[in-house]
């Protein structure tokens, strides 16, 4: 850590010019990603042709500013109306919503506000700490890893399903067999695809998403007969309510963040799998009196502190090494490159006040955004006074825009609809969508994985080798394990039945 680049970087940084463009960034960042479909990679990719005027130091603020803002803004229609705006947020919804339904939203936005903006924080410390060392390990996961990565993240079935472990696993094998359709990895002719020739692409993520989630709560309300989604009120003294929930789980809210940034510095993983892979933790070590999934508050701070501490995550591959985390920091890269920064081992020699200044806007953006979205959470619960009958239509009209100008493809649209008929119908026997995201989101990276090491394994002639040759994939299996063992634990567990009683109410009411 260079510390007087970083005190430079921060001084900086409280410029007008760049404190207006900051909080122009968050905002626009958060009513991007509110809107389903609109990711956070598409909102910085619309503000790239606008900041490439400013300086390199000014453009980085604003991209990073709307990058956070638009993680933590999906997480307003996951609580209110169980949407998520994109995929980090879907593990929001497992919690937010159920809050929402029990009259709780306000405590709900609110929670989530301060554990996105906590977790963001933490993230930036990483990053500006040990993102050197960090970064090499990072290196050190292969194919074999991945897959390894992949199956542990399908082992948190059981912090979603809702019905048993085998319910839960039908979901996943669903959501699996959906992301094989397009191009045979091996030999690279279609398979699944019925002869559609659009269909040789795959499964767009977000499309998938928006139909698990959006179309089918859509259909879920339909056969409502309540005038509102549900009833909005701020309880005297919420606040400081959801303030002291804060500070007795603010262990949670670190290790949550910990999580995020970790899966988060891994090229390829993301911010679903770090928020999945967060709650599974958090369910897997929570006291029996604690029921994730039927609305606590404990559940909204694990999502939204790992979500927004991917973006820290994120940026330990490409700033240490050149390499995107994912496809927000890809476009994020797009904007070094074009500001004449090589990302890198040598930015710091080279760029180094402009590389600080950015890690040091990553705090300042998170108070901005505290702030702001303070201001705002009151504006967007009122969604909730909206009678349904008009929420239905404008939601699902939202979804299909935002999934049609991914690829410009009704294709995509048919997908969404399909796709949230299948989820409706898991719905209403027990099945949480989330189970049926998760095998869509996880199946490429473990066929790929699989695939490749395989084809290591037959050049080696060593299947145990290519497969169990690194002590990351011996780590990633006993954690396979105890997530297994865990899953059968939590269970069997007192009070497990009727947490899943309440846990199939809240499935059936939405």
């Amino acid at each position: 850590m260079h510390l007087h680049l970083f005190v430079i970087g921060l001084v900086g940084v409280f410029t007008w010019g760049r404190m207006l463009g900051m909080l122009v960034g968050v905002i626009f960042g958060m009513l991007m990603s509110t809107v389903p479909g609109l990711s956070a990679a598409l909102a910085i990719s619309l503000a790239l042709p606008f900041v490439f005027s400013m300086d390199p130091a000014t453009g980085l603020i604003i991209l990073g500013s709307i990058w956070g803002g638009a993680i933590y803004g999906a997480s307003k229609a996951a609580i209110l109306i169980n949407t998520p705006g994109n995929p980090s947020a879907m593990t929001t919804t497992f919690d937010g919503y159920p809050m929402t339904k029990k009259g709780k939203a306000a405590e709900a936005l609110f929670g989530a506000l301060i554990a996105s903006a906590s977790g963001g924080m933490i993230s930036a410390a990483v990053l500006l700490l040990l993102f050197g060392p960090l970064s090499h390990i990072a290196l050190k996961f292969g194919s074999a890893q991945f897959f390894w990565l992949a199956i542990f993240g399908m082992t948190t079935i059981s912090s979603m399903s809702s019905s048993g472990l085998s319910k839960g696993l039908l979901g996943v094998c669903t959501g699996v067999l959906l992301s094989f359709v397009g191009l045979n990895i091996m030999t690279g002719s279609p398979q699944y695809t019925f002869g559609l020739e659009p269909l040789t692409k795959g499964i767009t993520l977000i499309a998938g998403i928006l139909g698990f989630f959006s179309f089918s709560q859509m259909m879920g309300l339909m056969s409502s007969e309540d005038a509102f989604i549900a009833e909005y009120k701020e309880r005297k003294g919420y606040l400081l309510t959801v303030f002291r929930q804060y500070t007795k789980k603010i262990g949670i809210v670190v290790r949550s963040a910990l999580i995020g940034t970790g899966v988060g510095m891994l090229p390829g993983a993301g911010s679903p799998i770090a928020t999945m892979v967060a709650y599974n933790e958090s369910k897997r070590w929570a006291k029996p009196t604690e029921r994730y999934g039927t609305g606590i508050i404990e559940g909204v701070f694990t999502s939204e502190a790992a979500a927004n501490a991917t973006v820290g995550g994120s940026l330990i591959p490409l700033m240490s090494l050149g390499i995107p985390g994912d496809a927000d920091a890809a476009v994020i890269a797009g904007g070094l490159l074009a500001f004449g920064l090589i990302p890198g081992p040598k930015m710091i020699q080279q760029s180094g006040v402009v590389a600080y200044t950015f890690i040091a806007s990553l705090f300042v953006a998170n108070l901005v955004m505290l702030v702001t979205g303070f201001f705002l959470m009151r504006i967007t619960g009122r969604i909730l006074l909206i009678p349904r009958r008009y929420i239905m239509p404008t939601v699902i009209a939202l979804a299909m825009l935002g999934t049609y100008s991914l690829n410009d493809s009704m294709l995509d649209v048919g997908v969404l609809l399909a796709c949230g008929i299948i989820a409706y119908t898991f719905r209403r026997v027990g099945i949480h969508p989330g189970t049926l995201a998760l095998g869509l989101i996880l199946g490429p990276i473990a066929n790929e994985g699989f695939t490749q090491t395989l084809l290591q394994a037959r050049a080696s002639h060593s299947m145990i080798g290519a497969f169990l040759g690194s002590w990351v994939s011996i780590i990633l299996i006993v954690l396979i394990i105890a997530g297994v063992v865990s899953g059968f634990l939590i269970e069997r567990r007192p009070g497990a039945t009727s947490t899943r009683s309440s846990d199939k109410r809240v499935t059936e009411s939405v």
